[in-house]
C-alpha cells in the first residue's frame, strides 16, 4: 500500500460550535448520567484556588499535571471539572470523503469513552499572560496510551475494500504527543472579563494505532477478522489519510473542556 502523507502543521482554524458534550460516567463503558452544572453555596471560588503568576510556565505545567493525574475523576467544586478519565463523549464523527484518498469513509461514534488522560504529562504550557499582553497559548502533553471505546457505525471503503458495519469499536494509540495552540480573546460576561478560545491549531503523533471493529459485514466473523487484520497491518497509511479529521475531532474535545473552565471563572481571578 503506497504511503500518502498529509501535512500535520495545520493552519489556525476557527473553533466550531462543538457537537461533543462532556458528561460524568456512571458506569464504564455505557454512561447514563449527563454531566450537569450544579451550583451550591459551598462551591469553591477562584480566590480559594492556589494560583500561578501570569506567564509562569513552570507553575502552569504543575497545575495542569495535577488536573490530569490527580483530579481526573472529576472535581466538580473546582472549575466544575468533568471526569477526564474515562472522558465520556456523546458524539464524534470521522469523515474522510476526498475522491483521491485511499480511505473514503464515514465513521460515527455514539456514547464513547476516552481512556488514558490520567497518565498524561504536560511538558510545555505558555502564553497565559495578562489580558493586555495576551497572545498565543500553547500546551504540549503526552500520554503512553490513549483508548477510545464504544459503539460505532461505519460506511465506506479502504483502498478498494468496503468497510461497512455497526457494533463496538476499540481504537488505541500508543506514545501519543499532542500539541495545542490557541488564539484567545477577552470577552465581557456579567461585568467581568473571561478568556474565550477563538482559533485553534492541534497536531499529534503516535508510534502505533490499533483498531478493532465488531460486527462488520452484518456479523460475518471471517470477513470482519480479515478486515481488522488488514486495517492493523496498514495502520500508518490509514492514519495518514484520517489524520486531519482525527485532529479536528480531538481538537473539538479539548477546546470544549478548556472553554468550559474559562467560562466559569474570570480570567483575572485565576492568576496572581
Amino acid at each position: 500500500m503506497h504511503q500518502i502523507r498529509i501535512p500535520v502543521d495545520l493552519e489556525l482554524k476557527a473553533i466550531p460550535k462543538a457537537i461533543i458534550y462532556v458528561s460524568h460516567l456512571s458506569a464504564f463503558p455505557y454512561p447514563t448520567t449527563p454531566y450537569k452544572r450544579r451550583c451550591n453555596e459551598n462551591q469553591i471560588k477562584a480566590n480559594d484556588i492556589e494560583k500561578c503568576n501570569y506567564g509562569d510556565s513552570k507553575c502552569m505545567i504543575e497545575k495542569l499535571n495535577d488536573v490530569f493525574q490527580n483530579k481526573h475523576k472529576g472535581y466538580q467544586q473546582l472549575l466544575l471539572l468533568p471526569t477526564l478519565d474515562p472522558l465520556h463523549i456523546n458524539k464524534m464523527s470521522l469523515v474522510q470523503g476526498a475522491e483521491s484518498s485511499r480511505v473514503k469513509i464515514a465513521l460515527h461514534f455514539n456514547n464513547i469513552d476516552m481512556l488514558g488522560l490520567s497518565k498524561a504529562e504536560v511538558y510545555k504550557a505558555s502564553g497565559f499572560n495578562k489580558a493586555s499582553d495576551l497572545d498565543m497559548i500553547e500546551i504540549r502533553f503526552k500520554t503512553p496510551k490513549l483508548m477510545i471505546v464504544g459503539p460505532y457505525k461505519a460506511n465506506g471503503r479502504i483502498v478498494l475494500l468496503p468497510l461497512i458495519g455497526a457494533g463496538y469499536s476499540t481504537l488505541m494509540l500508543e506514545n501519543v504527543h499532542f500539541l495545542m495552540k490557541f488564539k484567545a480573546k477577552i470577552i465581557e460576561q456579567n461585568g467581568k472579563s473571561h478568556l474565550q478560545l477563538n482559533k485553534s491549531k492541534m497536531t499529534f503523533n503516535t508510534t502505533r494505532l490499533y483498531m478493532n471493529f465488531t460486527d462488520l459485514f452484518n456479523g460475518n466473523s471471517e470477513l470482519g477478522k480479515n478486515m481488522n487484520k488488514f486495517i492493523n497491518e496498514n495502520w500508518r497509511d490509514i492514519l495518514d489519510d484520517l489524520k486531519r479529521t482525527i485532529v479536528q475531532s480531538f481538537g473539538d474535545v479539548f477546546s470544549t473542556i478548556i472553554n468550559h473552565i474559562f467560562n466559569n471563572f474570570p480570567y483575572a481571578e485565576m492568576f496572581n
